[in-house]
């Protein structure tokens, strides 16, 4: 059949144009798929590289995976008195008693750094009113009621960490942070080697209970 101006066109040259077509179709279909998947996955990415990867839990009566102290938590107590100590109005004293290990070879003066306590809203960059978890306020031997830093190497030792708050700060469990502290060394003839606090190892929920009255209920 001869084509003119006007002429019907042959059944091939129609399969032809149908083909062409859907093929210019199925291209521009791939690539909103392409380009839909490409997109989805930056998210993902994206989204990956903004959640920080979770810390490790510490359960009660475990041993921290902690240097150069390791900590096993017993429990929290909170009161309004520790031996001859009594916190300011409006305050409370948290007692968290714990197992604590020096694991180097001589003693680290860094104690109050290993746990840190989380009130409501805190965390590792601090709390949402930019309060950062609070240090103890001293750390006392059970066994003889020393206040102290530092530890024997390689010698587990009862202690409290105590912690004075504003009352009602505290309810029935709290979460601790366990510090983990990098080793560096520094000099060339002479070194020194000295460890710094550097990394939120874990954390631990832990229950609070309150401490008897001296006295009793009556009291």
């Amino acid at each position: 059949m001869t084509e003119g101006d006007g002429a019907p066109r042959s059944t091939v040259d129609r399969a032809i144009d149908v083909v062409a077509r859907r093929s210019i179709l199925l291209a521009v279909a791939a690539a909103v798929v392409v380009a839909l998947a490409a997109t989805a996955l930056l998210g993902g990415f994206a989204e990956a590289e903004e959640r920080p990867d979770p810390v490790p839990s510490l359960a009660l009566g475990e041993w921290s995976a902690t240097q150069p102290y390791s900590l096993r938590i017993l429990g929290a107590t909170r009161t309004d008195v520790f031996g001859y100590a009594e916190p300011d109005d409006g305050n409370e004293f948290l007692l968290v008693e714990v197992d604590a290990l020096n694991t180097w070879d001589r003693e680290v003066s860094r104690l109050r750094d290993a746990l840190l306590l989380e009130l409501d809203g805190s965390g590792s960059d601090g709390q949402e009113d930019g309060r950062e978890p609070l240090e103890a306020d001293r750390m006392v031997i059970v066994a003889d009621e020393t206040i102290t830093s530092a530890l024997t190497p390689r010698v587990p030792t009862r202690m409290v960490f105590l912690f004075e708050v504003p009352r009602g700060a505290v309810g029935d469990a709290v979460t601790l942070q366990l510090i983990g502290f990098t080793l560096f060394t520094e000099g060339r003839l002479i070194t020194e080697d000295y460890w710094s606090a550097s990394v939120l190892a874990q954390r631990a929920s832990v229950p609070v209970v309150d401490a008897p009255h001296p006295g009793g209920d009556d009291a």
